[in-house]
C-alpha cells in the first residue's frame, strides 16, 4: 500500500497519518537517509512478520525530478503487504498524476471554503458523518440540489473525519476512525473500478 500525504501543515499532515499508524511500530526515513526508489527493498516483506511493516519516507521526493521517478517502482509500492507513507510539503499535478494512476491513495490539504457557501457545506458534512440514515441521505440530496462536486465534498468528509478522530474518544473515536477506513476503501476501490464518487458516497450514507 502506497499513500501520499502532501501540505504546508505539518499538524494537519501528521493527522493524515495517523489513521494508518495508530499505535503499530513503524520505521522513518528522510532523504538524507534513502531515496524514493530505495524504498522497494522494503517491498518485500518476510513471511515471518507479525505485523504489517510501515515505512515513513519524509520529504523523499524533493530532490527527485518528475522525470526520474518511475511509474514501475510507485507500482511495487503501491501493491506491496508493506505499507508506505510518503510525507510532503508539496508536489506537482503531474507527480500527483502518476501516484494515483499507478495505484497510490494521494491526500493533498484542501482550502476550506468559506463564507455562506462554507458554512452550508460544513453543516451538510457533520450530518453525513454524525446523522442518522434517514438524516444523512437528506443532507447528501441537499449537497446535490447545491450542486456541491462529489469530489469536493468527499475530500471535505475526509478533513472532517480527521478533524474528529483527533478529539474524540472511546467508541466514539473508534466509530470515526472506521468510517474514515471505510471511505479510504470505497474510494480507492472506486477508483480502480472507475465507479463515479457520487455513488461511492451515497452507498456509504446508505450504510447501517
Amino acid at each position: 500500500m502506497l499513500i501520499l500525504v502532501v501540505g504546508g501543515e505539518k499538524t494537519q499532515r501528521h493527522t493524515d497519518i495517523k489513521p494508518f499508524i495508530q499505535e503499530n511500530a513503524f520505521s522513518v526515513f528522510d532523504d538524507t537517509m534513502t531515496s524514493f526508489d530505495e524504498l522497494e527493498s522494503f517491498a518485500y516483506p518476510s513471511l515471518f512478520e507479525t505485523a504489517t511493516p510501515i515505512i515513513w519516507g519524509k520529504f523523499l521526493l524533493d530532490k527527485e525530478k518528475e522525470n526520474t521517478i518511475a511509474a514501475d517502482k510507485i507500482k511495487i509500492l503501491a501493491k506491496s503487504n508493506t505499507i508506505f507513507i510518503i510525507e510532503e510539503f508539496t508536489i506537482t499535478a503531474d507527480i500527483k498524476k502518476l501516484f494515483e494512476k499507478h495505484g497510490a491513495q494521494v491526500f493533498v490539504q484542501k482550502k476550506i471554503p468559506k463564507g455562506k457557501e462554507g458554512g452550508a457545506i460544513f453543516s451538510i458534512v457533520e450530518t453525513l458523518i454524525d446523522g442518522d440514515k434517514k438524516t444523512r441521505w437528506l443532507a447528501y440530496q441537499k449537497a446535490l440540489a447545491q450542486e456541491f462536486v462529489p469530489e469536493a465534498l468527499i475530500g471535505i468528509i475526509y478533513w472532517k473525519l480527521r478533524q474528529c478522530i483527533g478529539y474524540a474518544r472511546g467508541e466514539k473515536r473508534d466509530h470515526y476512525i472506521q468510517l474514515y477506513r471505510n471511505y479510504i476503501q470505497a474510494h480507492s476501490t472506486a477508483w480502480k473500478q472507475g465507479t463515479p464518487i457520487a455513488l461511492v458516497i451515497e452507498k456509504l450514507v446508505l450504510q447501517d
